[in-house]
């Protein structure tokens, strides 16, 4: 393919499965403000893609929509969504910084996996799951702030990440999957004392202190 460049009808409200799966000279798009629903591996593969500018108020996103845009650098999230759907950056070498919006309540298995240059994003307060794998090896990410609002964490959500030195747990959390931090041999929890996140660091040898 050779295409460089979309420009999408002001009326276009879905975006359907691998629509633009394998363009793989596609370095730029702008989604327009119409535009509500997104399938799945929609720029799957799409290796020369650079930029995303999401103007639109998309409410849902298919899973793998990004995958393997291994060029990828920058992504503008729509403000009404509420999920990061599974494998969606996965293995965007590239992305180095995302703005998760205040919207957003789960970020699912995968999401950011092999995101080598993701520096962490602020999590919102919204967000409540963070799911398996989210953010295997990262290897950029090294301070974690996990808000209030996050009850429950899935396993190797951290892990293999070897810069990652400081994980801050609150009180609230109430699941804590096994393996959380699977590899990412750095890293000390900062807990409340009596809470799950204290018992887990117990549980799984992991060092830790309290905030």
């Amino acid at each position: 393919s050779t295409i460089t460049g979309i420009k999408f009808s002001e009326n276009l409200l879905n975006m359907g499965y691998e629509a633009f799966a394998g363009v793989y000279e596609l370095k730029e798009v702008c989604l327009p403000e119409s535009l509500e629903y997104m399938g799945g591996s929609i720029f799957y593969g799409s290796t020369y893609l650079e930029k995303v500018v999401c103007l639109a108020s998309i409410l849902s996103i298919g899973s793998g929509c990004f995958w393997n845009c291994k060029n990828l650098k920058s992504v503008t999230l729509p403000q009404n969504l509420s999920v990061i759907g599974d494998n969606m950056f996965k293995g965007c070498y590239e992305l180095k910084e995302i703005i998760i919006p205040n919207t957003v309540v789960e970020i699912g298995e995968s999401a950011f996996y092999e995101c080598s240059s993701l520096e962490m994003p602020l999590l919102p307060d919204s967000l409540e799951t963070i799911g398996k794998n989210a953010f295997w090896d990262c290897d950029s990410i090294d301070e974690v702030i996990i808000p209030e609002s996050v009850i429950k964490i899935e396993g190797n959500a951290f892990g293999d990440s070897g810069s990652l030195y400081k994980c801050v747990m609150p009180e609230t959390i109430q699941t804590l999957m096994p393996n959380i931090f699977w590899g990412s041999d750095f890293v000390t929890l900062y807990v409340e004392p009596y809470s799950m996140a204290e018992w887990y660091a117990i549980e799984y040898g992991i060092p830790y202190t309290y905030n």
